[in-house]
């Protein structure tokens, strides 16, 4: 969810733009991209030893 509108942003970044401006654009992008998916990650990863444990 949080990561297709991150997809979505860097979908919407025109082709016109300089390369420059689309490697700022991404340098703003990545970091929560990063966070979300390790924050996913984590999350999933807790779920899975909390199932494990139950067993």
């Amino acid at each position: 969810s949080c990561i297709s509108s991150h997809i979505q942003l860097l979908n919407n970044i025109s082709v016109k733009e300089s390369k420059n401006e689309v490697l700022t654009s991404l340098k703003r992008i990545l970091p929560r991209m990063v966070l979300s998916l390790s924050a996913e990650l984590t999350r999933h990863m807790s779920r899975v030893l909390h199932n494990t444990q139950t067993l």
